[in-house]
Parts: C-alpha cells; sequence; structure tokens
C-alpha cells in the first residue's frame, strides 16, 4: 500500500503582489463611487432641512395671520419716534427694558434675545451692551423659527451637512464653549457671540422688506455684499409681509444655501450670489432643488415712484460675511457682471419671480 503526501504550497513574491494590484484597483474603482454616494447623502441632508425649513416657515405664518417673519416690531411707543423691547436676562431674573430710536434697532436686540432665550442662560452677555447697527435677517433669520419649532439652540438643522465651520461652532458650544471665543474671526466679543448661532441659508430679503423703498426710508445694499445702508423712518414699516404677498410661490426663493457646498468646487464653495454658483434652494411652495444662481432674474430694486433701478453692482468682500471665505478665483475682494445681487433682491420683490419655470 503506497502512501502519499500532500504538499503544502504558499503565495510566491509574485502572486501576493498581483493580489495586493487587484485589491487596489478595486478599491481606486469603488473609493470614487462611495465619495458621490456620501456626496449626495450630504447634499440630501442639506436638502432635507432648507425643506423643513420652508415648511416651518409656511406653519409660522400660518399660526401668525400669514406674517413670514418673526422680527415684527411693535407699534412705537407714544409720539411714533422710539420702540421698547424687553430682553431676557436670565432665569428668575426680571427683564431688561431698552427704549431705541427705530425698528431696525429694535430687530437688532431682537435677535440676540431670541438666542439669550433658546440658548445656555449663563452665556448671556449685558443685555445693556447688546449691539443695535446689524441687520438679523442676513444670517440669522432663522431664530424666529427656531424658537417656533424647537426653542433648541444650537440646533443641527439651521446648518447644511457640509458646512464644517458652524458644525465646529456647534459642537463647541456643546461642550461649553463661551460663544464670544468661538469664531475667532477678529470682530468685537458682542458680534461674535452671535456668529455660532448663525445660520448656513439665507432668508429672501423682501419676506422682511418691502417691494418698494419707502418714500422717506430705505434698506438697501452697499457695494459689500455684507454692507447695507439703513434710512428708516416711521412710514417705512419692516416685517409686515404676508404669505399672501408671494404672488409666485413655485418660482420665488424663500431660503437659499448662503455658499454652494454641494456644487463645483467644494473646497472652496461659490457664493450664492456668484454666477457659478449652483446651491441649494427652497421655495414657497415648499419645494427644494439645485439651482443655477445664473439662471435667477437679475436683481434690482424698485424705488418709491415706481423706477427700477438695475442692475445691481456689488462687490463681494470676505469681510463683510460670517463664513469668512474668499471669492471663487481665491480673491479677497471681486467685482464683476457675475454679482447682480440676484434672489437676495428680486426684481419686483415678493411679487416678482427669481426663475421663469418650476
Amino acid at each position: 500500500m503506497r502512501s502519499t503526501r500532500s504538499l503544502q504550497r504558499g503565495f510566491t513574491l509574485i502572486e501576493l503582489l498581483v493580489v495586493i494590484a487587484i485589491i487596489a484597483l478595486l478599491v481606486s474603482i469603488l473609493l470614487p463611487s462611495l465619495g458621490k454616494a456620501r456626496d449626495l447623502a450630504k447634499a440630501a441632508i442639506t436638502l432635507s432641512n432648507q425643506k423643513q425649513f420652508t415648511l416651518a416657515t409656511l406653519n409660522y405664518a400660518t399660526d401668525n395671520r400669514e406674517v413670514l417673519s418673526g422680527y415684527t416690531p411693535p407699534e412705537a411707543n407714544p409720539g411714533g419716534t422710539t420702540w421698547t423691547i424687553r430682553m431676557f436676562a436670565g432665569e428668575n431674573a426680571p427683564p431688561v427694558v431698552r427704549t431705541v430710536a427705530s425698528e431696525v434697532e429694535w430687530m437688532s436686540l431682537r435677535g440676540y434675545d431670541l438666542i439669550f432665550r433658546n440658548s445656555t442662560p449663563e452665556y448671556l452677555l449685558a443685555p445693556g451692551s447688546v449691539p443695535t447697527n446689524w441687520l438679523p435677517q442676513i444670517n440669522y433669520s432663522h431664530l424666529p423659527l427656531v424658537a417656533y419649532m424647537s426653542k433648541r439652540l444650537p440646533d443641527p438643522v439651521i446648518l447644511g451637512a457640509a458646512d464644517i465651520q458652524r458644525q465646529d461652532w456647534q459642537y463647541r458650544l456643546r461642550i461649553g464653549s463661551r460663544p464670544e471665543t468661538i469664531a475667532g474671526l477678529g470682530g468685537p466679543a458682542t458680534a461674535e457671540y452671535r456668529y455660532p448661532y448663525s445660520s448656513s441659508f439665507s432668508y429672501a430679503l423682501h419676506a422682511t422688506f418691502p417691494d418698494r423703498d419707502g418714500a422717506t426710508g430705505n434698506i438697501r445694499q452697499a457695494d459689500h455684499v455684507g454692507v447695507f445702508f439703513v434710512t428708516p423712518s416711521p412710514t417705512f414699516r419692516l416685517s409686515r409681509r404676508r404669505a399672501s404677498d408671494v404672488a409666485s410661490p413655485a418660482r420665488k426663493v424663500a431660503w437659499v444655501e448662503a455658499f454652494a457646498r454641494h456644487s463645483g468646487n467644494k473646497r472652496l464653495p461659490a457664493f450664492f450670489m456668484n454666477n457659478r454658483a449652483e446651491p441649494i434652494a427652497s421655495f414657497f411652495d415648499g419645494s427644494a432643488r439645485f439651482i443655477k444662481s445664473a439662471d435667477a432674474s437679475r436683481g434690482a430694486y424698485t424705488l418709491a415712484n415706481g423706477t427700477v433701478i438695475e442692475p445691481l453692482s456689488l462687490t463681494y468682500d470676505r469681510n463683510g460675511v460670517v463664513e469668512d471665505l474668499p471669492w471663487t478665483n481665491n480673491a479677497n475682494t471681486y467685482t464683476g457682471p457675475e454679482l447682480r445681487g440676484q434672489i437676495r433682491w428680486t426684481k419686483g420683490g415678493l411679487k416678482g419671480f427669481d426663475f421663469t419655470g418650476n
């Protein structure tokens, strides 16, 4: 009887290298697909968050006599030249009463008051030192909606999924960092306090400002995107816009990504007024989708006498936006035909439209 011995044979070096090469090839084929799937998932989250914002906006209007903005000043004090606000000063503390000389100042204080009421009380600034020279509608129009929906700040729903900067700011708030130490953008502490509570999304400004300039007062874009000319007056009423004022809900943008983080150069996203930008936007009919800023109607102002000023000629200045991001050509400032004021300043206001079709 003959016995046989089975010989055990290992891989040769060449065979091992071939296997490694095959695995590397498969990984190189799969990684772009995995990366694309991850990008699509982030875009879906951002789109969902914007849709929630729009639905919250419409629900808020339903519950508040169709009023679109939560920054609605009260009637003026007797005499018509001052407005009063009672600001939250902490649990079990009496409110701080401040009287200001314009509706714009009242709205500035209202922005901080919403932060104070819905975030960590021990991080309160002294309410008497809160600045009144900023417009909360630019990056903080979401605050009344947060107070309406969740009463929680920071709230992840106010962010786009690819907004790494604000995600970091929110994380640091949650672990106990003081708001004014987080942003580090070189501004005064009272300004930096609000930065970590800002949103990735910009709201239609005509939802707060009238479709036409007032006869004796106005709020207009200055030559830079982050600077505004404000000339309020008792006859120029703010934040009285209603959902029924929107003439074409399916064609009028309600919320838009401030920077298009899900298209183009993701390391250097384009500002939404850049004609190369393809941000996610939601509309007053509750829909949300990617748009091309170049396809939007040209931005314009309509004066009280009906005269239309267009096109708007603006400069992008990185110092004028909270994100501190440069223009897509990596310059600090940019002036040119690509910055037309579209979406932010719609010709015809809420009665106009940003896009010609659905």
